[in-house]
């Protein structure tokens, strides 16, 4: 999953506005509560047929990385 993916599916599924988005920003810094991200952690693995584990204190480069 690219960076502008997963900033993608952030802003439209989980309503985080695009300009508190940046590539060392966690998805706590973003407003993500851990529920969320467990959620996010679900779809992305649906999205890459993979199993990925987010965490909250990812930044949003890892995470893409990470998918």
């Amino acid at each position: 999953m690219t960076y502008h993916e997963l900033t993608e599916m952030l802003a439209t599924r989980f309503g985080v506005a695009r300009d508190r988005m940046r590539p060392e920003a966690t998805f706590t810094d973003v407003g993500l509560e851990s529920l969320a991200v467990a959620e996010l952690s679900v779809i992305v693995s649906e999205h890459t047929e993979g199993d990925t584990e987010l965490l909250p204190s990812m930044s949003l480069a890892s995470a893409a990385a990470a998918c």
